[in-house]
């Protein structure tokens, strides 16, 4: 005798009939649906196209001291529960006595700092897309804001800060180094005077280029402190370079 399970398995698989008319419109729903794919991508190529030369342009005008029309983005909070939490785990952080660890300031995805000459603006750089600066107007040991830094400029890994002896911040990307003579007079504004000294895909040769390429602090001479990507040091290494200055901290993240 069979049950309802056993007469259920013993059926044969059900088959899909198409009409000739359904047929038609399966293939053209299908085109439609690859058609529909294709303008997307090419929509999405153009944007980067288009994001890609806006930036050029951008920087073209930061070099002509023009502005660009980028509005300056939100401060990053430094009060709140993340605040609470990071003071938190300072205090039980365990030193010599005459020490204590303190938060000094929220900046996302921090990695090297670049203190400024004047002592009242920090830049931080990062492995994603953005600089930060960090103000302690009132010289407390405590940032009164921090805001990302030239936001008209699109960065890849801007990992690598410094200031030269005579004031001048660089920012290393990933293939790219930056150059701004007066950062620390108009990082508060969206447009800070900008040069490529290095453009874009010429700082790393394409055969050693990597997406893990790692700027790390090197000094250049007497004069100017630059960050270079490791991987770049056998091809584009400065003369007489010396890692004993290494222009790098920690910040809360």
């Amino acid at each position: 005798m069979l049950g309802a399970g056993d007469f259920a398995q013993k059926q044969p698989p059900a088959t899909l009939y198409l009409t000739a008319t359904d047929a038609a419109k399966l293939a053209t729903w299908e085109d439609i649906v690859i058609k529909k794919l294709a303008f997307v991508l090419s929509c999405a190529a153009a944007l980067c196209v288009t994001s890609a030369f806006a930036q050029d342009k951008n920087l073209e005008k930061l070099g002509g001291f023009k502005t660009t029309g980028t509005p300056m983005m939100e401060p990053i909070p430094q009060t709140g529960e993340n605040a609470e939490a990071l003071k938190a785990i300072a205090a039980k952080v365990k030193v010599p006595d005459g020490f204590k660890v303190t938060l000094y300031a929220i900046v996302p995805d921090a990695r090297h700092m670049a203190v400024g000459p004047q002592g009242v603006v920090t830049f931080v750089g990062t492995r994603k897309e953005l600089v930060y600066s960090m103000t302690d107007r009132d010289k407390d040991r405590v940032a009164d804001d921090v805001k990302v830094f030239a936001p008209s400029i699109k960065m890849t890994v801007p990992n690598g800060v410094c200031f030269s002896r005579d004031g001048h911040l660089y920012v290393v990307e990933q293939n790219r180094v930056l150059w701004f003579p007066a950062a620390e007079f108009f990082y508060e504004g969206p447009d800070v005077a900008a040069f490529p000294i290095v453009k874009q895909g010429e700082l790393i040769p394409h055969p050693t280029r990597a997406t893990t390429t790692r700027p790390e602090p090197v000094a250049s001479g007497p004069i100017t402190a630059s960050i270079l990507p490791s991987a770049s040091r056998s091809t584009c290494q400065p003369p007489k370079c010396s890692r004993n200055s290494r222009n790098s901290a920690s910040a809360a993240s």
